[in-house]
């Protein structure tokens, strides 16, 4: 067993497109309980200038990924992947091509909502694009994701905004999405840890009035730090007292940062006063964030980025145009790309995490030595069952044979039937009723998470039930590799899979 997948717990539509009167906004609408999410970006339809957005997001369980980790069922680090799956939604509406969609984390938790309407946005439900719940507006309105400009450059793009091309606007989602999940399961873990800054105090110190720093927090918020006359704390700006005495004005920062009822940030001094230490409320990698200084002239540095953050609460992933797609720079509309979601009624088009990894054992020891592939072989599994419960992981036994050996009575009766071992071989299963794949090969992709193990007895794999739309047959195909050449069996193995 080389794939698990986790479906989605919950998931949402975001948009500020505008409704059917072309005058108000759906900021408040929510779709959390339809079938299907869309994303796009409308360019100049309401005014010569305007811009529509819709963002899909989408939650997984984190904690029934680490369950699987600690049941050895997929390997906790190593040569793992784990690939964002969401399927595209045919529709007769127009459909978008030649764009990018990138997946960012979410940076703060949401409410799925009970709203349906895609059509007139009539639905006013939480979440949506101004707010995350009930009585918390996102600190981004649109849902709060890391933007690349405010994050440190020592962390990497593949954990802000993995993305993906789309020619035709038809093609799945299909993002490898592992950098977010490891520090989802760093959180888990209890692994967390929050990211500071240190300030030397002769250093960076602002010290003419108007000058400001601009500090970003873990969740996607800021607060704007400026030099004034008195200590105070008007919405996102904190100000504070410049004296020509370094310990005066550290104790005056110190005092100012403590007035802020709604701390992003905690900060203290050394006992020498040689530097403040500026540390993150809450831990996770994206507390590495940029410090921006706005200076009135003032001969002083930029102070370091916030450092030393990991781990990452799982709030999600957002689906969304990348950049120039959805902000109307390009002066052109992709509309409308549509995903299935959960309580879609197709099983496998509903949006999974799936976790790809090659556990195949190949005991090369077991080989003729010399190892000559044959032309053509004889395949059968022999502890194949007719139907599985969808809970049952089932260990299949695969015998192997060269197709011009023929045993008779005498040598089946004689001796057990000889196995040829077949070093490079793979598994594919679709379903009877389409011929949809469930599991393809992987022979071409790495981690090669279908190729069979095999030791001295014969060929063996994993294959987990639960994969499995209940009350449907499926169809077990095998392929072997001879160099670049790529062989599919002719035979075909059938079983079912019921609750």
């Amino acid at each position: 067993m080389s794939v698990k997948r986790f479906h989605s717990e919950k998931d949402n539509t975001l948009t500020n497109a505008f409704k059917p009167d072309q005058t108000t906004r759906a900021t408040l609408s929510n779709m959390g309980a339809s079938d299907v999410s869309e994303v796009f970006s409308i360019y100049g339809v309401q005014s010569t200038s305007s811009i529509e957005n819709s963002r899909a997001i989408f939650e997984f369980s984190t904690t029934e990924i680490n369950q699987s980790i600690e049941k050895g069922e997929i390997p906790s680090s190593g040569s793992v992947i784990y690939k964002l799956k969401v399927f595209n939604a045919k529709h007769s509406d127009t459909l978008p091509n030649k764009f990018y969609i990138c997946a960012a984390p979410v940076l703060e938790s949401w409410t799925e909502g009970e709203g349906l309407d895609l059509e007139s946005y009539q639905d006013s439900y939480e979440s949506n694009w101004i707010y995350r719940d009930r009585l918390k507006t996102w600190n981004t309105q649109g849902g709060t994701f890391p933007l690349r400009k405010n994050i440190s450059n020592s962390i990497q793009s593949n954990i802000i905004e993995p993305s993906q091309y789309f020619d035709t606007g038809t093609e799945d989602v299909d993002i490898d999405i592992t950098p977010i999940v490891q520090e989802w399961l760093k959180s888990e873990a209890g692994e967390s840890t929050r990211a500071n800054s240190k300030w030397f105090t002769t250093e960076y110190l602002p010290n003419n009035k108007g000058d400001f720093y601009t500090l970003y927090s873990t969740e996607g918020d800021y607060r704007n730090l400026i030099v004034s006359t008195s200590s105070a704390v008007h919405g996102k700006n904190i100000y504070f007292s410049q004296s020509s005495s370094d310990v005066t004005s550290t104790d005056n920062i110190v005092e100012a940062f403590a007035l802020d009822k709604n701390p992003l940030f905690i900060v203290d001094h050394s006992p020498s006063y040689t530097y403040l230490l500026l540390t993150q409320s809450v831990s996770g990698i994206f507390g590495n964030t940029k410090v921006e200084l706005v200076n009135n002239g003032a001969s002083i540095g930029n102070p370091p980025d916030f450092s030393g953050g990991a781990g990452l609460d799982n709030n999600g992933i957002m689906l969304k145009l990348s950049s120039s797609y959805e902000d109307g720079s390009r002066e052109r509309s992709y509309y409308t790309k549509k995903f299935f979601t959960r309580t879609s009624e197709f099983f496998f088009k509903r949006p999974i995490v799936e976790c790809q990894f090659d556990s195949s054992t190949q005991a090369t020891g077991s080989l003729p030595n010399p190892y000559k592939e044959e032309d053509e072989y004889l395949i059968n599994i022999t502890n194949l069952k007719s139907v599985y419960k969808n809970y049952e992981t089932a260990k299949l036994k695969v015998h192997t044979r060269k197709k011009h050996i023929h045993p008779n009575i005498y040598t089946v009766a004689r001796d057990t039937t000889k196995v040829d071992l077949i070093d490079d071989m793979y598994y594919k299963v679709s379903r009877l009723a389409d011929q949809l794949d469930i599991i393809d090969y992987s022979d071409e992709i790495t981690p090669s998470y279908s190729r069979l193990s095999y030791d001295i007895s014969g060929s063996f794999f994993d294959l987990d039930m639960s994969l499995f739309e209940p009350n449907y047959s499926y169809q077990i195909n095998f392929l072997r590799k001879v160099g670049n050449a790529r062989i599919e069996q002719a035979e075909r193995f059938k079983f079912r899979v019921e609750k």
